[in-house]
């Protein structure tokens, strides 16, 4: 549910500066994140509320509850080679093989997260054929959390039958 979260909040691009932040979220976060800055805050659904910001030289996320407890936090990944070799090596395996289905691939967006001691990496990649949203364990197993087709626009040929009907 927490990755599913983060989807959601990560193609939500509209950041809200006046939302309701609750005193025990402020704390929270505070306690957490000391000296940040460039503190944006995003309403989710189910009260759930997203900060981003700067801390110690990264752009970092963090997620909070009705109650102010922090769900899940992580950091943007600059290159793929500050990855662990683990993940690296399974990221490589898997685009491998979706290269040969779909061609040559482009990364986005990388992000290590953190919830309750276990890391994941989100991955946004592209090709020509489709786009990606992937997370990668600390192990290097690999899984799709959304794949969608890259829509050409192209308006369809008429239909040869259409064109010679008569009324």
């Amino acid at each position: 549910m927490v990755g599913l979260m983060f989807i959601i909040s990560v193609t939500n691009l509209a950041a809200q500066d006046s939302i309701q932040v609750s005193a025990a979220t402020r704390r929270a976060f505070n306690a957490s994140f000391q000296g940040a800055q460039n503190v944006q805050w995003i309403a989710l659904p189910k009260g759930i509320r997203e900060a981003k910001f700067r801390y110690n030289r990264d752009v970092c996320i963090a997620y909070f509850d009705k109650e102010g407890t922090l769900i899940q936090s992580g950091r943007r990944i600059k290159d793929l080679n500050h990855l662990p070799l683990s993940v690296q090596n399974g990221l490589q395996k898997h685009t491998g093989k979706m290269e040969r289905k779909y061609g040559t691939f482009q990364t986005g967006l990388v992000y290590e997260m953190v919830n309750n001691g276990f890391t994941q990496y989100y991955i946004w990649m592209q090709s020509p054929k489709v786009k990606l949203f992937l997370s990668v364990d600390d192990t290097g197993l690999v899984t799709v959390k959304k794949k969608t087709r890259n829509s050409i626009e192209t308006t369809p040929a008429p239909r040869k039958e259409v064109i010679a009907r008569k009324n």
